[in-house]
């Protein structure tokens, strides 16, 4: 019986591997997915929305700067006026301008902390902006093209993505169709 049963497990072992290597390879396995990368510092400085969402960013930041720098030469102007007049004010005149100059410090830190706010809040608005953009471009892209990976060239720097083949990039096609979607009307 014990030898029977050895018999019968070898007979379909047999088997099995006989149909096995009669299958096409394709029906074995599944198909090796198509994979691409796109290069996404290039997506966010080569196309439209990139760029413009890329100047408003930049506008602020030079807006921000400048209100931040007059601020500043205010206080200066402050600190060297105090400091030539010191022998000839009372005491009590002194005193109201140190408070003065205090006030106009701490108005500059809560303007600095407000600048700096700001600018992380549009950069994450912006972000969203071009991300409403591009992920439905890219899921249409890929549908099309039949990708199942498509990932960032920007993966390297983080050790996530070790190598890819150049000829994996597809990036310029990306920015292609980013175009073409906002050109016609998404802007």
């Amino acid at each position: 019986m014990k030898i029977r049963n050895i018999a019968l497990q070898i007979l379909m072992l047999t088997v099995a591997v006989m149909i096995g290597s009669a299958l096409p390879l394709d029906a074995q396995s599944p198909a090796a997915g198509q994979i691409v990368v796109v290069d996404g510092e290039r997506v966010t400085t080569e196309t439209q929305i990139g760029q413009q969402t890329r100047g408003r960013v930049a506008a602020a930041a030079e807006d921000w700067q400048a209100r931040l720098t007059a601020a500043q030469q205010e206080l200066q102007t402050m600190a060297q006026n105090r400091q030539t007049q010191a022998l000839t004010l009372s005491q009590d005149a002194l005193s109201q301008l140190d408070r003065d100059i205090e006030e106009r410090q701490v108005a500059f830190q809560r303007q600095q902390d407000d600048a700096q706010r700001q600018m992380e809040r549009l950069q994450l608005e912006s972000q969203q902006e071009i991300n409403d953009i591009l992920i439905p471009v890219l899921e249409e892209m890929a549908a099309a093209e039949g990708y199942d990976f498509v990932f960032d060239s920007r993966m390297i720097t983080t050790g996530t993505m070790l190598y890819y083949a150049n000829r994996l990039d597809v990036t310029d096609q990306y920015v292609a169709r980013v175009d073409a979607a906002t050109a016609g009307g998404s802007n």
